[in-house]
């Protein structure tokens, strides 16, 4: 069954108000709901524009849920590791796009640990990395908590609107999303306070294997690590 009557009743529309905003029948639209009448492709159109909504979710088709999100990056995450592979039904796989929201996430997870000390230096607070435990990992609670701010992105709130057998690429848009939420972080603070913030961190051995460098230098934090080596060595002879 489509989503006609659904979406005109949620904006409290008769079947005559919206057939004067769509320039159509009361006696048509009622066809369409009740499946008597197939609208054809330009109406299906039409339609969607008016409610706002992707035509295959108008059409009824299953559209992505926020807990299909949250999942997505949950199983990413589980799947990502580098270098590592994962079996389905006995056949070794390893997804690209696992990969890229593993590091998203890493990364986010990095610069929300400088964030924190930042926030939290003048009382004495001291560089320590903030890490996803197993617990949280396969806890979906965890993530739609700590990754709330997923269904506030427009791409994101799309999805939800749009049928699942359309040919997204999904994890690649999670991925993006990710990326932007880790570029806000940073822009919180001046480029010298984020800077000192991971000197700090890499100074406290808190930022010390290649992973989490490469990580930070993706997100765009640091584009030259042995600049970082240089001030160490230099404050170290202070």
């Amino acid at each position: 069954m489509n989503r006609i009557k659904e979406l005109r009743q949620k904006n409290n529309l008769t079947l005559r108000e919206l057939g004067k905003k769509v320039d159509m029948s009361s006696s048509r639209i009622s066809q369409y709901e009740t499946g008597k009448r197939e609208p054809k492709l330009e109406t299906w159109k039409k339609l969607a524009n008016f409610f706002g909504v992707s035509v295959p979710y108008l059409q009824g088709i299953e559209a992505y849920s926020e807990n299909d999100i949250f999942k997505i990056m949950q199983d990413s995450y589980k799947h990502g590791t580098k270098g590592k592979t994962y079996t389905v039904n006995g056949v070794i796989n390893l997804d690209f796009l696992d990969v890229l929201i593993r590091c998203a996430i890493d990364q986010l997870m990095l610069v929300r640990s400088v964030s924190s000390y930042l926030e939290n230096k003048k009382r004495g607070a001291k560089p320590s990395k903030i890490e996803i435990s197993q617990n949280d990992a396969s806890n979906l609670d965890f993530w739609k908590k700590n990754f709330s701010f997923m269904l506030n992105d427009p791409s994101i709130k799309l999805l939800l609107k749009t049928g699942k057998e359309q040919k997204l690429e999904v994890k690649r848009i999670i991925a993006n999303v990710i990326n932007l939420e880790v570029n806000q972080e940073i822009n919180q603070y001046s480029h010298e306070e984020f800077f000192k913030g991971m000197s700090d961190f890499i100074k406290a051995k808190q930022i010390a294997t290649p992973e989490d460098q490469n990580n930070l230098a993706n997100a765009g934090v640091l584009t030259m690590l042995d600049v970082l080596g240089k001030m160490d060595k230099q404050d170290s002879n202070e």
